[in-house]
């Protein structure tokens, strides 16, 4: 059964970089957009609730539909983040540059789109201003999630692909 609730999304198109010279003029934040859901009600979220997870903007229309309980088949590229257990790989992907970022809470890997090898990975829990890249040659566990990332971005954009030229993204 599908609720009904008297709720505004807000969310970005990109990120900001205009914050020169400030806290928050780092690379790490330039991707970073808000999503922040108002429920008057408290229903959905406590006044001041703030859930700090790694989505994208393919992800709105399916946190939204979990919102709501729509429990109808769709499709979707994105995935219900407020209703994924914290063991459910999820990663934010984008491309500038020429360059795509694969985004976990912990890791960004800087990936070319065509090898199997990373550009560059950054460990964002020490270095949020992306200036140190992590030697994975020498930390075989961040070679691991790196691998992982790569991989689940290459099943990401296959599946996108396959479903564009196919006229499959609604079915």
């Amino acid at each position: 059964m599908v609720r009904q609730y008297a709720v505004t999304v807000i969310t970005g198109d990109h990120g900001c970089r205009d914050l020169h010279g400030t806290v928050y003029d780092t690379p790490w934040l330039y991707s970073s957009i808000p999503m922040i859901i108002y429920d008057p009600s408290g229903e959905i979220a406590s006044p001041g609730e703030i859930n700090d997870r790694v989505m994208s903007q393919v992800d709105t229309g399916a946190t939204i539909l979990g919102l709501l309980g729509y429990d109808e088949p769709y499709v979707s590229m994105g995935r219900d983040i407020l209703h994924m257990s914290s063991a459910e790989l999820h990663y934010a992907i984008y491309k500038g540059n020429n360059v795509y970022h694969i985004i976990s809470p912990r890791l960004v890997v800087k990936w070319d789109g065509i090898g199997d090898i990373p550009l560059a990975v950054y460990d964002v829990t020490v270095d949020d201003s992306l200036e140190h890249p992590v030697d994975i040659a020498y930390d075989m566990d961040m070679a691991v999630m790196a691998d992982s990332m790569i991989t689940y971005a290459k099943a990401y954009l296959q599946d996108f692909t396959q479903r564009l030229v196919s006229d499959r993204l609604h079915r």
